[in-house]
């Protein structure tokens, strides 16, 4: 019985020092091309503006400059 218990925390302990703990990845959605450097972000990160993606407000900005 001993030996059976044993076995089963041996087996636990191995099987939690495999998983790291971290939350699972969530999935991104839809990816979008930055019409500025071509970068791809997800849809609900890049900054939208007259049907264009952006990767950044820096971009966006430097886009409308000109």
């Amino acid at each position: 019985m001993v030996l059976a218990a044993w076995l089963i925390v041996a087996i636990l302990k191995r099987y939690r020092a495999h998983t790291d703990g971290s939350p699972p990845v969530e999935k991104s959605g839809n990816m979008v091309r930055c019409a500025v450097c071509g970068v791809h972000t997800p849809e609900s990160e890049a900054v939208i503006s007259g049907g264009q993606h952006y990767c950044c407000e820096a971009h966006f900005l430097q886009r409308k400059k000109e």
